[in-house]
């Protein structure tokens, strides 16, 4: 996170602050890679850093229902996913919207990239 909030990038499993550059109530975006690194980063954001408002993506097949649990009832982080649906874990319904911070995007098998 430390190296997000710099404007660095990391490989593997962390977290990529998009353009930077923080506004003043700080929001950093952290792409959902391993779900557990991008909470943490994100909560490390909130409490080293003051950052009031934390986004997660998480783009890929599975959802990331662990990210997802420990932000829903926490508007302050606001979690988004796009993931196949139906496959495992089975989580991950647009109606899962926790405190109107979660926004899921079940798609459906071989929905392919725009890339």
């Amino acid at each position: 996170a430390r190296k997000a909030l710099e404007g660095g990038t990391f490989t593997g499993y962390s977290a990529i602050c998009v353009a930077g550059v923080l506004p003043p109530d700080g929001i950093l975006v952290a792409m959902d890679v391993s779900e557990e690194s991008a909470a943490i980063a994100a909560r490390y954001a909130q409490k080293q850093h003051g950052l009031k408002r934390v986004a997660i993506a998480d783009w890929d097949v599975h959802h990331g229902n662990g990210t997802q649990h420990v932000f829903e009832e926490d508007p302050t982080v606001f979690y988004a996913s796009t993931h196949q649906w139906p496959l495992y874990p089975g989580t991950g319904l647009r109606e899962e919207k926790g405190q109107g911070n979660i926004l899921n995007v079940p798609l459906p098998p071989g929905a392919g990239s725009i890339f």
